[in-house]
């Protein structure tokens, strides 16, 4: 397995890109993840994540999604009233269990021309790691 990094904007993205390696098969594994709150913490960090890319490969997967959730998300995924969160308690982890156990990649890019291009991307890395290794 070729160790890559992974530069994603929160917990969900993270989640997503992991599960978009893990759709290579065993060619790829994150080895390394960086991981803050929004986008611009990837925007002020490109440098480091260009230093990063001279020693692994690295994908920085952002969300390019702006549009806000359905209102039945309720409970544990909306913040309390009075709260200065966006998101509630529970909001990573209930969508992290469903990325990790029903999600599927697949039929998620019918509906995503973004995440499509991630995941061709992604495929591409790993045939393209693989075969240096293979050298």
């Amino acid at each position: 397995m070729k160790p890559i990094a992974l530069a994603t904007e929160d917990a969900l993205s993270e989640e997503i890109g992991k599960r978009l390696v893990a759709e290579t098969g065993s060619r790829l594994q994150v080895h390394q993840t960086f991981r803050k709150q929004g986008f611009g913490y990837l925007k002020s960090n490109l440098q480091r994540f260009r230093e990063v890319s001279r020693q692994m490969p690295l994908i920085l997967l952002t969300d390019l999604d702006r549009a806000t959730c359905a209102p039945s998300l309720i409970n544990d995924l909306l913040p309390k009233p009075g709260s200065t969160s966006p998101i509630g308690l529970g909001y990573n982890a209930v969508l992290g269990d469903f990325i990790r156990t029903q999600w599927n990649g697949e039929r998620a890019v019918h509906h995503s021309p973004s995440l499509a291009q991630a995941r061709v991307r992604i495929k591409a890395l790993a045939d393209s790691v693989c075969a240096q290794d293979r050298r």
